[in-house]
């Protein structure tokens, strides 16, 4: 795979996930209205006196949009990417579809998430590489960008009490906003295998890193177990523009993943992968003991304070 046909899928893919957050906003049109959560008079509302001056002029700009003016510019980025799909290198197409989708992030700063960012990530760097005629530049940061996210999400879930615990995805499947209550049952029913699937994801995200080096093979699985979680958390928490923001992110692992392999013999780069996916599941693996050490002590105080 090329540079250029790289880059060419992850623009289409991040045009994916615009189109199903401008249906989501579509089929929630009457939220944009007042009184609706997401109408200026709301997103308005934000402090933003911890953020940079840049943040706070930009934040209050955006928030200032008359509604009317916003719509046009859901439509006009319907319209960009739409062309996208059809011209996925062209830069000045890619930079319009990113600043339009950064003023929609400020404008509902109160409901984008990471798939917003990531896609956010995507274009600006597609955009700079078309642009700067450095396509090959411009995929070699989205694929360390991803696994950086991936490997951050990883160590986060590792360090948390809930997810060490094995009551991460109990409780996530429990909540309103993002639960299914037969799916909660089943996983309170099957305790061990509600465990063994949080280890299962968490070590993949942590060793993630070393999928810009493995071997085709299992850099497949990676990618396949990469959907299949995404997939999962789609279905089970609605977070249907998770998939696609992330995925636009795997042809260029497949091209990082090409470039830095055949810099490589193919013993070395089969040793270094090696080397690095065990570095990294001891450091979690010390840290993990580390911060359970540091829980146990901290609740047999709380205990002992509350005792007296």
């Amino acid at each position: 795979m090329s540079a250029s046909d790289a880059v060419a899928l992850t623009a289409r893919l991040c045009c994916i996930a615009r189109g199903l957050c401008l249906i989501e906003l579509a089929l929630g049109a009457r939220e944009m209205r007042p009184g609706g959560l997401l109408n200026s008079c709301i997103t308005g509302l934000g402090d933003f006196s911890s953020q940079s001056a840049l943040k706070q002029h930009l934040e209050r700009w955006v928030s200032c949009i008359p509604q009317s003016l916003f719509t046009g510019l859901l439509w006009l980025d319907a319209v960009v990417i739409l062309a996208l799909l059809c011209f996925p290198l062209n830069g000045a197409l890619l930079a319009c579809a990113a600043i339009l989708h950064l003023i929609q992030m400020k404008r509902h700063h109160l409901s984008f998430d990471g798939a917003d960012e990531m896609v956010l990530v995507c274009l600006t760097a597609l955009a700079v590489g078309s642009l700067g005629n450095s396509e090959s530049a411009a995929a070699l940061f989205i694929a360390a960008e991803a696994a950086l996210a991936y490997f951050v999400a990883g160590i986060y879930k590792a360090a948390s009490p809930y997810w060490k615990r094995g009551l991460a995805l109990l409780l996530i499947t429990r909540t309103r906003l993002f639960g299914q209550q037969r799916l909660s049952q089943a996983l309170q029913r099957h305790p061990r295998i509600t465990a063994a699937l949080e280890l299962i994801f968490v070590s993949w995200e942590v060793i993630f890193p070393v999928a810009l080096i493995v071997p085709p093979r299992i850099l497949f699985v990676f990618l396949m177990v990469g959907l299949l979680f995404h997939l999962s958390c789609a279905w089970v928490m609605g977070l249907n523009t998770f998939v696609w923001a992330f995925a636009a992110t795997y042809p260029c692992i497949y091209f990082c993943n090409q470039q830095l392999r055949s810099m490589l013999t193919t013993s070395v780069a089969d040793g270094l992968s090696l080397g690095v996916a065990l570095v990294l599941g001891v450091a979690v693996a010390l840290m993990n003991v580390y911060l359970t050490r540091r829980l146990v002590i901290a609740e047999a105080k709380f205990n002992a304070t509350a005792m007296r």
